[in-house]
This record gives structure tokens, C-alpha cells and sequence, in this order.
């Protein structure tokens, strides 16, 4: 069984295939938004290294904890622990004819289309790893992403988002993003 660190490893190897690419470079040309479409990939991914033993126990929608109504994207079982997992797909471009900015998807508050409200959902996990995992496409600037990013981790303080990731080794359609949620209330 392998640990976090190598099922990142697979999912980079995963979507930056130069065949992925090519859709989600679609997807930005069109202005597309779809989070569903990485949802499933990662179900046949996760499926494809459970049958090769390198993920024990997985599931897609598996309640944080056992009396939570609250569901994850997805839970596997690793080497270092369990994994909680949510996603989100990020476009950020032109949508009719207007700009779409990342900076709508990192509100302080829990309510609308931001990441907020998975952050808080992750804190209620009680063991193991719990990452964010954006898909962000096309991959934004660095200097204005580390901008963006350090202002959204004041405002969430004392919630801690650690980046496991870094944009600038990334292609330019597509910025894999993880955020580790540490600490909390």
C-alpha cells in the first residue's frame, strides 16, 4: 500500500497525460466548469489502484465521520493513514464575454461557489490526512496566485492551509493544486 505522498504522484501522472490535457484545454477554451468530469476520472483512477494493491478500502461520498450528514468527495485507505478528499475545478478565463477571477472561489464565508465550506467540511474529519485538491485551469500566473492565496490563508486563520504543491511545475492549462487543512477552531 502506498502512502499520500504517492497517490499525488499518480494523480499529477493521471491528469497531466498529455491526452487529459487536451480536454481540459478544451474545457477552458469553451469556458467550461467541470468538476464532475474530474470526479469521475479520479473514481476510475482510484478504482485502477485499488485492484493493483496500492490503495486499500476507497469510497466516493462516504460520510466524514460516522454520525456526520456531511459526505467527502472521496476516502481511501493509505500506508500513512486514511485520506479525506475534496475537489474542485477552478476555470478562470473569459465566460460571456467576461472575466471570470480566481479570486470568487475564496471567500471568507462558507456560502456560495468558494472552497470555504470544504475547508470547514475537512476539519470535521477526525483523523488522517484531509486535503483540498483544485483543479485549476488554465494554470494562473504565479505572481498573482501566491497573492491571492496568502490573503485567502489570513482570512481562514486559525484554520491552517498548508500547499503541498507548487504552480509554476505545471503546464499551462492545468494547475494541480493540494491544500492540506490543518488546526481549526
Amino acid at each position: 500500500m502506498i502512502d499520500s505522498t504517492a497517490v499525488f504522484a499518480h494523480i499529477d501522472d493521471y491528469f497531466l497525460n498529455p491526452e487529459r490535457l487536451k480536454r481540459i484545454e478544451l474545457f477552458s477554451f469553451y469556458a467550461r466548469n467541470v468538476e464532475g468530469w474530474f470526479k469521475g476520472e479520479l473514481l476510475y483512477l482510484f478504482h485502477s489502484l485499488e485492484k493493483s494493491d496500492n490503495v486499500g478500502p476507497w469510497g466516493s461520498e462516504v460520510r466524514i465521520t460516522a454520525d456526520a450528514k456531511q459526505r467527502t468527495d472521496f476516502r481511501a485507505t493509505l500506508a500513512d493513514g486514511p485520506l479525506y478528499l475534496e475537489l474542485k475545478a477552478l476555470f478562470q478565463g473569459i465566460r460571456a464575454g467576461q472575466p471570470v477571477d480566481l479570486g470568487i472561489y475564496f471567500p471568507r464565508s462558507a456560502d456560495g461557489v468558494g472552497i470555504t465550506g470544504d475547508v470547514i467540511k475537512l476539519l470535521r474529519a477526525t483523523d488522517g490526512n484531509k486535503v483540498l485538491l483544485l483543479f485549476v485551469h488554465p494554470r494562473p500566473p504565479r505572481e498573482k496566485w501566491l497573492a491571492m492565496r496568502e490573503s485567502y490563508f489570513r482570512r481562514m486563520a486559525p484554520i491552517a492551509l498548508v500547499e503541498d504543491s507548487d504552480v509554476s511545475r505545471n503546464p499551462e492549462s492545468l494547475y494541480i493544486c493540494k491544500l492540506n487543512v490543518k488546526g481549526g477552531f
